[in-house]
């Protein structure tokens, strides 16, 4: 005579296979959710470094005519500054007319200390900066060291003597071509309060 085979096993063994079924399931779940997150994060990757790749265009103050501003000051941030000396794509007309319209202009840059020294009629401090520059295609980015020659008035020294190599200094002062390169003059410390 056969035995029969206890109802129970078998829905045991149908739940079994249903959760085993189910624990598949969700693994591979899982799997596709973590393939589409990565897939997602290397698309904004992607989209952050092509929106750095495009710096923004420099903008030189000039009228409806075309025209430079007449001898009006103009503020120049030193983004903008740094933008204009890196900028492979400017024409000569175009690095002429920013040239010309820098000249004079109104700048409050935070700089780091590189040496200070004093000469009869002012003291002479070497400032620097480093930036990125963005590369042409096909070549990579690079750090820039770019440094500036800032002449403080003798009325600033009390102050200047208590700055160290590498300290940052916020100055303002006036950008000048003088002797086929640009100085900042006439410059004084700017307070963390001001």
């Amino acid at each position: 005579m056969k035995s029969k085979k206890p109802v129970g096993c078998w829905v045991v063994a149908g739940l079994s296979v249903a959760l085993l079924v189910a624990l598949v399931a969700g693994t591979i779940y899982g799997m596709m959710r973590m393939v589409e997150k990565g897939t997602q994060r290397l698309e904004q990757a992607k989209e952050a470094e092509a929106s750095e790749a495009e710096p923004e265009k420099l903008e030189i103050p000039v009228d409806a005519a075309g025209e430079l501003p007449d001898g009006q000051p103009w503020e120049l941030s030193l983004e903008s500054y740094l933008r204009f000396l890196n900028d492979s794509t400017l024409t000569s007309l175009a690095r002429d007319a920013f040239e010309e319209s820098a000249k004079g202009a109104q700048v409050e840059w935070r700089m780091q200390m590189v040496d200070v020294s004093e000469s009869p009629q002012s003291l002479v401090a070497g400032m620097m900066v480093d930036y990125l520059r963005l590369p042409d295609e096909g070549q990579p980015r690079t750090t820039v060291h770019w440094a500036i020659p800032v002449l403080f008035d003798v009325a600033e020294r009390a102050k200047l003597v208590k700055v160290s190599r590498g300290d940052w200094v916020h100055f303002r002062g006036t950008l000048q071509y003088r002797d086929h390169k640009w100085v900042v003059e006439s410059a004084r410390l700017v307070s963390d309060d001001e």
